[in-house]
């Protein structure tokens, strides 16, 4: 057999051309001079072209390295944060569905982590920052406002990361996107549109612009939906209602130009209830727009309606919480001599929860409006009540230092004392006992974090993080902490240990 590189060499030695002088006496010396020279073998050739040809490769890849694609990044490990991102790097928005945990960085980049040890599953890039929405096994897309930008929308399966599908929408508007009932509502045409999509596959179900109607208000500012109408609300406080599944719309209601950012109506029962900032409040059929019932309180309201059980909440200036029956806005009783309400009254389990000027909470049992108790805290209380599982959570200023905190708890229905804990700063609350397995999680400052039993007020755990907190998260047992480092730590919701960190 004959071997293909020394066949070809072979054929080069044949062909060489050789000048010499044409002086006879010298042939003979110069041939032997010629003898002298050393001849590569052909292997030794052989070998000098492969290496040439391995240099010149290497020589290519060094010159188009910066615009090669970027290794895989590693899976997350155990062990202590590293500080290795600039302070200016944003939290990732973290979400956690069916054992798989979810970051959406800033630089539009998905990572999918197994949610026991932080192990990478898979990671995506999207063409720019989005929000991220994980329903149902899919993981949606949704850029984050960009005026001016050719947007999408973008489904993944989030088992695997596979794209679903992708639709285009022109010029993303400020409107959040909602994802309701199987149906994706998304702002385009810097908000003068909506279009409704098919969750499943992104079809274009309907689409609804302003421009139908010969007033022509500014974009759509908000947008929500609710057993199967769609409430769209223009910049100019005009309020459109639309059929969910095709987009029809059904009718149109125009605040007052005083009105102005009155919002989007409460829904119960059929039944729109729309705040106006001149007290009216007004009951109008969901699916009409007929007009139900109309009330002006004497003195104005303080905080929008309070829709709860059929039963409509109306704070007065004067110091009266005025009660309606929902249906046909017939006066139930009132609450007089409260004070100014302070803060957005709650109705739970029966019982209304009033933060009064004076300092004090007040409980009442919503069907009469007889007072249960009053509770005073040392300092005025700053936020309306949360009630978990018949306990009352307040939280109020810690003394002369506006800036510490005590974090009351109190029987619901007689509002004796539970338990009070101290703190300092109160940046953010985590408080969601029905995820975080009945734990406060507690950011003091920028940098710590204390973990709360709601059990007896006792602290768990301390954590005391390199960089800034910007997000905490919970889920199935872990707390999740995005810093300004651009790292998530995955703590043991209930001693603090750290399971994996990312990256």
């Amino acid at each position: 057999m004959k071997n293909f590189d020394d066949q070809a060499f072979s054929n080069i030695h044949d062909d060489e051309v050789e000048i010499v002088d044409l002086d006879a006496a010298n042939r003979s010396k110069q041939r032997s001079n010629r003898r002298q020279i050393p001849r590569l073998s052909s292997r030794t050739r052989v070998w000098l072209a492969f290496s040439t040809l391995v240099a010149v490769i290497l020589l290519f890849i060094l010159i188009l390295k910066p615009g090669l694609p970027s290794p895989a990044p590693p899976p997350a490990k155990p062990g202590a944060v590293s500080l290795s991102l600039p302070a200016s790097a944003r939290a990732a928005q973290v979400s956690s569905e069916n054992g798989i945990v979810f970051l959406n960085q800033p630089d539009g980049i998905i990572y999918a982590l197994k949610a026991s040890d932080g192990a990478l599953l898979w990671h995506f890039k999207a063409p720019t920052r989005v929000s991220m929405q994980v329903i149902d096994q899919v993981v949606y897309l949704i850029p984050v406002n960009q005026s001016g930008v050719y947007g999408f929308v973008m489904a993944l399966l989030a088992d695997d990361g596979k794209v679903l599908w992708g639709q285009s929408i022109p010029y993303p508007g400020p409107v959040a996107p909602v994802i309701s009932d199987g149906i994706i509502y998304v702002s385009g045409h810097d908000g003068d549109v909506i279009y409704a999509l098919r969750a499943r596959d992104g079809f274009q179900i309907w689409q609804f612009g302003v421009n139908q109607f010969p007033d022509f208000p500014p974009p759509f500012v908000s947008i929500e939906e609710k057993d199967g109408f769609v409430y769209l609300l223009s910049a100019e406080n005009v309020l459109y209602v639309l059929r969910a599944s095709d987009g029809y719309h059904l009718w149109s209601y125009r605040y007052k130009t005083y009105e102005a950012n009155a919002g989007l109506p409460t829904i119960e029962d059929g039944i729109a209830y729309l705040n106006g900032q001149d007290g009216a409040i007004a009951a109008l059929s969901a699916s009409t727009g007929l007009p139900l019932w109309q009330y002006h309180p004497g003195a104005g309201p303080l905080w929008p309606a309070l829709v709860q059980d059929g039963v409509v909440y109306v704070s007065e200036k004067g110091g009266t919480m005025s009660v309606l029956n929902g249906s046909n806005g017939t006066a139930l009783h009132d609450y007089k001599n409260i004070g100014i309400v302070t803060s957005q009254p709650v109705v739970q389990n029966g019982i209304l929860y009033i933060n009064a000027a004076d300092g004090w909470l007040e409980a009442f049992k919503a069907s009469d409006g007889s007072l249960l108790w009053r509770y005073k805290p040392p300092a005025f209380i700053l936020w309306p009540p949360q009630i978990v599982n018949n306990t009352v959570y307040i939280i109020s200023p810690g003394g002369p230092n506006l800036m510490d905190k005590v974090l009351t708890a109190l029987q619901a229905s007689n509002g004796s004392l539970l338990w009070s804990y101290e703190t300092g700063s109160l940046n953010y609350l985590l408080f969601r006992p029905g995820i975080t397995g009945n734990i406060a999680y507690i950011s003091l400052d920028n940098t710590s974090m204390e973990a709360l039993s709601l059990h007896n007020g006792t602290l768990l755990w301390y954590y005391q993080s390199p960089t800034p907190i910007l997000f905490l998260s919970a889920y199935n047992g872990t707390i999740y902490i995005s810093s300004q480092d651009g790292r998530v730590n995955a703590l043991q919701a209930s001693n603090g240990a750290l399971q994996w960190h990312f990256p």
